[in-house]
Formats: structure tokens, C-alpha cells, sequence
């Protein structure tokens, strides 16, 4: 099974919501958005916070971020973040 090892929170471009983007042990990632959890284009999931990541500039962009695990700090949420919830991934 794969585990989260690295969280982004981006703020939503309409300013009212948080979204998290996870990227996997095995490199791949999921994000929480509506772009993520509803567009598939030629088999490929995708969103604009999963291209941040992928170009190496989630740093950047992310309001948070930060690595997960059994030896990691706690990332803090921000402000506005979504209440826990089942994860998924479509990759």
C-alpha cells in the first residue's frame, strides 16, 4: 500500500478554500481539488496544484508544505483547510 510522504496546501484561486496535494512513496501524487477529482483527459488525471508539484515548484506556491511520516514534524493545516476525509488516489 502507498503512504503520503510529502503534503502541499494551495489556497484556492477564488480565496475560499484550501486544497492539499499529496505525493507518494512510489512518486506519485493526488490533490484534493475539484480539477483533480473530476477531470481525466486521455486516461491522465490531472490539476494545475499536481503540475506545481511536478515542475519542482510546490515550495513556492504552497501556503504549507512539508514531509510525512513516523519521523516527521507535523505540518500545520492552515486556516480554511478541509476537515479530514478519506483519500484517494486515481493515478
Amino acid at each position: 500500500m502507498k503512504r503520503a510522504v510529502h503534503v502541499y496546501w494551495f489556497e484556492s484561486s477564488s480565496g475560499d478554500a484550501m486544497h492539499e496535494t499529496l505525493r507518494y512513496d512510489d512518486g506519485s501524487l493526488s490533490c484534493s481539488c475539484p480539477g483533480w477529482t473530476r477531470r481525466v483527459t486521455a486516461g491522465v488525471r490531472t490539476c494545475k496544484h499536481v503540475r506545481i508539484v511536478k515542475a519542482g515548484s510546490g515550495g513556492m506556491f504552497a501556503k504549507t508544505h512539508g514531509p510525512l511520516g513516523d519521523n516527521a514534524e507535523p505540518v500545520p493545516t492552515p486556516e480554511g483547510a478541509p476537515k479530514p476525509q478519506r483519500r484517494f488516489n486515481f493515478e
